[in-house]
C-alpha cells in the first residue's frame, strides 16, 4: 500500500458546496430532504467533511459516501459501486479506495433527511501514490547488487 505524504500542499479542494433543503409547499415547518450529490474524481484518496450550521448539538450523523468506478460491464448502468462510508457531522473522513485501480472514480454523497443545510467539502490527494513495497524492494535490490560487486572484487583480487 502506498504511503501518503500528509502535508497541506498535497491536497486540493475539488468540491465546496452549500446545499439547502427546500420547504414543502404550504407548510413552513416541513422540508424535502437535500438531494444527493455525485461528481467525478481522478484519484483514489480523498478527504470529505460535512458541516451544518443548523444542526442541533446532539446530532452526530451527516450522511453517507459511496465510491463508484466507471466500467463498461453493464449496458444501462456504467457506475459500479464498491465502497461505502458513514460520515459524521463536522468530522473529516479519509476516503481511501486504492485497492481498486481505475482512471476515474465517482463519489456520491447522501445526507440525513433531518438536515436543513449542508456544507460539503472534498479534497483530493494530488501527490504521487508510490507503493512503499516497491520502494523497499528497490532498496534491497540495490543493496544486493552492491554486495555482489564486493564479492566479485574480492574473488578477483588474487588473480
Amino acid at each position: 500500500m502506498a504511503r501518503l505524504k500528509l502535508s497541506p500542499r498535497n491536497w486540493a479542494l475539488v468540491k465546496n458546496r452549500t446545499l439547502s433543503a427546500r420547504r414543502f409547499p404550504g407548510t413552513p415547518t416541513k422540508f424535502q430532504p437535500i438531494d444527493p450529490i455525485t461528481f467525478k474524481v481522478n484519484t483514489p484518496v480523498c478527504v470529505a467533511l460535512i458541516e451544518s450550521r443548523s444542526a442541533k448539538y446532539n446530532w452526530w450523523s451527516a450522511g453517507f459516501a459511496q465510491a463508484f468506478f466507471y466500467s463498461g460491464a453493464f449496458v444501462n448502468r456504467q457506475l459500479t459501486g464498491f465502497k461505502n462510508w458513514h460520515i459524521g457531522l463536522s468530522r473529516p473522513v479519509l476516503l481511501d479506495f486504492r485497492e481498486y485501480e481505475a482512471v476515474q472514480y465517482g463519489l456520491e454523497f447522501t445526507f440525513r433527511p433531518w438536515h436543513r443545510d449542508i456544507r460539503l467539502q472534498v479534497w483530493k490527494y494530488q501527490s504521487d501514490l508510490t507503493d512503499a513495497t516497491n520502494i523497499d524492494l528497490q532498496r534491497i535490490l540495490a543493496d544486493i547488487a552492491r554486495v555482489e560487486k564486493k564479492i566479485d572484487d574480492i574473488s578477483e583480487y588474487g588473480r
